[in-house]
């Protein structure tokens, strides 16, 4: 396993020169770059920017989450689906500059409970993600989908959708651990899941909200997941929402999930001691 941690956790934070800095100095493996506001949305993203991260990233491997807010390649809406694409091939073109191992996608969501709305919405995502692996292959770019089926308006809540989507798409898992334990049966996703996984996003919650606690603070068992973390050779991104001070978040996630994995500490060690907002 070697960690990682998203740019979204220094939201409006810090710059990423800084963000970048940090990592280095704290012995991460990795960066996700969040590729929406505030530091990397597509528009704003300078050659430069790319390129210095290359250069001064020393062993760092990067993944790319794509822009969220606002887009989507399930959208009815045609002029947002066409910005949703376009944002989503000008992104993969930043493989030239700045290689990264993965390209996380959300599936996206319904405006509807209608199964007719629905099917629409799954015949939209099918032909967007038919140009958009086309656009990903040409850069040797891995796409991989993160569950998001936390609630009804989400495309994937039923986990079925996901798992078909990969296997006609022959595309990996994003497993977002913080996501499946607010699914119906989170282990029984899980196990459905498992075969799938290509990267990990890894917080923690209460089960009733999506919290991105650090590790270990909040409700998951993560006796589930353990056996898996250890072989995992891929990055696990650790994605903490503490504004107040989220580098000490992210290291408080990072040394929560070793002692859970090497010492086989159980979640009931560790309590919430501060508010992170």
């Amino acid at each position: 396993m070697r960690h990682s941690f998203s740019t979204s956790n220094f939201y409006l934070k810090e710059n990423p020169k800084k963000i970048l800095d940090w990592a280095l100095d704290n012995k991460f493996a990795g960066i996700e770059i969040w590729a929406d506001v505030p530091h990397f949305y597509v528009d704003n993203v300078k050659e430069d920017l790319l390129k210095s991260y290359r250069k001064e990233s020393g062993n760092l491997t990067f993944s790319v989450h794509t822009p969220i807010y606002g887009v989507g390649i399930g959208s009815v809406n045609p002029g947002i689906l066409r910005e949703s694409f376009r944002q989503l091939e000008n992104i993969i073109k930043w493989a030239d500059v700045m290689p990264f191992e993965i390209f996380v996608l959300h599936a996206g969501t319904t405006p509807s409970d209608i199964p007719q709305v629905r099917n629409i919405v799954r015949d939209i995502i099918y032909r967007s993600m038919e140009d958009i692996k086309k656009v990903a292959q040409k850069k040797e770019v891995e796409i991989v989908i993160e569950n998001t089926g936390i609630s009804d308006r989400y495309w994937d809540r039923d986990v079925k959708n996901l798992i078909t989507l990969m296997d006609d798409f022959e595309l990996g898992l994003c497993l977002d651990i913080g996501h499946i334990n607010l699914c119906r049966d989170p282990e029984g996703e899980y196990r459905a899941l498992e075969k799938y996984i290509k990267h990990i996003h890894i917080s923690d919650n209460n089960k009733t909200n999506d919290d991105h606690f650090p590790v270990g603070e909040g409700a998951i068992d993560y006796s589930i997941y353990n056996g898996m973390l250890r072989k995992f050779n891929g990055l696990t991104v650790h994605e903490i929402h503490a504004p107040a001070d989220p580098a000490e978040a992210i290291l408080r996630s990072r040394d929560n999930l070793n002692k859970i994995l090497v010492k086989n500490v159980s979640r009931e060690t560790f309590k919430r001691t501060k508010d992170d907002v």
